[in-house]
């Protein structure tokens, strides 16, 4: 796993024209609720490039699936146009899983419409994620989530999410996180996480 992700590093490495990139360390990789990587520390990177309102953003994550594969990368590519004080993210990626089991489903495509506006102090973004067929064993599935944060100084901030997802299986999952900036580039993170009445701690250092 180690050298798929010096790999992935040196795929995502930022030259003078990326204008974000971000790279993440966490104490479990979640997403919509649920572990990418069995409660196990993770790594998570991305890089984007943006000419007025479009962006192309390739990405990678450790993981611990039951596909057997350690390592996701993504391609994204979409546009953020602005409308009556909202701001949008429209994108469609491609996720694929690296060395999974012989016979497993590899790859998926994922689609993601955010609008976000601040209404006063608070910052709100609703998001609605679809994929048509899922990696692995998993089949179509919508994912509908509200989040809401707010700055409480100039470096500690905190946000509220819930989402549901609706697939043969349905859940609801919320989390609560509080983010301080230790400098301008470096942020620590504590989350809270809900699934099926059952609380996780996660902690992230995102550079």
């Amino acid at each position: 796993m180690l050298m798929k992700t010096v790999v992935a590093l040196a795929l995502l490495a930022t030259p003078v024209a990326a204008q974000d990139y971000d790279l993440t360390i966490t104490s479990d990789n979640r997403s919509k609720g649920l572990t990418k990587s069995n409660g196990e520390a993770a790594l998570l990177g991305s890089v984007s490039w943006s000419e007025g309102i479009y962006y192309v953003a390739p990405a990678f994550e450790t993981i611990e699936g039951s596909t057997g594969s350690d390592l996701e990368v993504k391609l994204a590519a979409g546009v953020r146009p602005e409308f009556a004080g909202f701001k949008f993210d429209l994108n469609a990626a491609w996720k694929y899983q690296v060395d999974v089991n012989p016979g497993v489903d590899n790859g998926a495509w994922e689609f993601t419409a955010d609008a976000a506006r601040s209404i006063g102090p608070i910052k709100t973004r609703l998001r609605v994620q679809y994929t048509p067929d899922s990696i692995g064993s998993a089949e179509e599935w919508t994912w509908y989530e509200a989040r809401a944060g707010i700055d409480l100084t100039n470096r500690l901030s905190a946000a509220y999410s819930i989402g549901r997802r609706e697939q043969v299986v349905d859940y609801t999952a919320w989390s609560t996180e509080l983010n301080y900036k230790l400098t301008d580039n470096v942020t620590a993170g504590l989350y809270y996480y809900s699934f099926d009445d059952t609380v996780t701690t996660n902690i992230r250092m995102r550079f």
